[in-house]
């Protein structure tokens, strides 16, 4: 790996129980065309193959061990303390880089050496052996799924597919990270020292700690994006990102949005055009989908939460409503009723 700490990058793979598509996130780490100065892989209590997955890959990452399940932020926030560079890049445990990546972020400080947060697009892709599932589950991302890689031979796949344009660097306005989740954290590049000054990830958060933390440093320093899709998000059917814990989260974030000002720079009304993208597009969709599913129903709190963002924009609102009843009403048909009205069951 490369060794020059102040132009170097080091890489971040927070893991917990990943033993299914660690090696994967690796092996792609390992075919960068470019050198990257070190990979640090931080265990956050996994119970699987995890660490011995990281220990004996020939990437030769360094592995940190938590002991016991701290959450992803604090793994994240770990990476960032150990980090021996001030540019500091992540890969979540079932993500890929493709092998141009760390060459193209590299071109990109070059041209830009004062910028300090940098983002990129990403390709969506799932196993075609989790097709089914996602189907049958009306996953929320299913839709959004480019490239059906068999489970087993993603890596040599990968090689195979067209890379994009190289596009110009754009600085991202905040209202515009504010409208929702921009990207993957596996397409984050972050300044250490900045990060860690902030709180880095939001620890506090049951999940969305990246895009928390990307809020904070937007009201500090610029965003920078380019569309190149050098990252491979993986959706399977046990992505934390689309339980309810995401979705609450962000429910919680977009009524303080809604109520307060916490989020909202002082100069920019809190209109519906402004909020309305977060709620009506980008969040609650996502939250109704996960609230079918979740055994023990809302709480009080989620309850008065929802109802307040239900009418954010009143052009939504009959719509979101329909929507709500929708969700209610399928949390509480059994799964075999709904596959007979659908014609899906079992001849009698």
């Amino acid at each position: 790996m490369g060794d020059a700490a102040d132009h170097g990058l080091s890489v971040v793979v927070p893991v917990h129980n990943g033993a299914r598509t660690l090696a994967d996130a690796l092996e792609s780490l390992r075919r960068q065309t470019v050198p990257l100065h070190e990979v640090i892989v931080v265990d956050d209590g996994s119970t699987d193959e995890s660490v011995q997955i990281a220990r004996s890959h020939p990437l030769g990452a360094r592995v940190i061990e938590l002991g016991t399940n701290q959450g992803v932020a604090f793994a994240r926030n770990t990476g960032l303390l150990e980090a021996r560079t001030e540019r500091v890049a992540f890969l979540d445990q079932d993500d890929l880089w493709l092998p141009t990546r760390a060459a193209r972020l590299q071109a990109v400080f070059a041209d830009h050496p004062d910028l300090q947060v940098l983002v990129t697009g990403e390709r969506v892709f799932a196993a075609a052996e989790d097709k089914a599932a996602l189907v049958e589950d009306d996953h929320p991302f299913l839709d959004w799924v480019q490239w059906w890689p068999a489970a087993g031979h993603v890596i040599d796949a990968m090689s195979a597919l067209p890379a994009d344009p190289e596009s110009e660097l754009t600085l991202l306005p905040t209202a515009r990270i504010l409208t929702g989740s921009i990207t993957v954290s596996s397409s984050y590049v972050l300044p250490r020292t900045l990060s860690l000054q902030v709180g880095g990830f939001a620890s506090w958060a049951r999940s969305a700690d990246d895009w928390v933390l990307l809020q904070t440093l937007a009201a500090r320093t610029p965003i920078g994006s380019v569309d190149d899709r050098t990252v491979l998000y993986r959706v399977h059917p046990t992505n934390t990102s689309v339980t309810t814990r995401w979705p609450r989260t962000l429910l919680t974030l977009a009524a303080a949005m809604r109520h307060g000002d916490a989020l909202v720079p002082a100069d920019h009304e809190r209109d519906a055009a402004y909020v309305g993208p977060l709620v009506g597009t980008n969040l609650l969709p996502h939250y109704l989908w996960a609230l079918a599913r979740e055994p023990g129903g809302r709480s009080a709190a989620d309850t008065w939460a929802l109802w307040q963002l239900l009418a954010t924009d009143e052009d939504r609102t009959l719509r979101n409503v329909v929507r709500l009843a929708r969700t209610q009403l399928r949390a509480r048909i059994p799964a075999a009723v709904r596959d007979t009205l659908r014609g899906k069951g079992d001849a009698p």
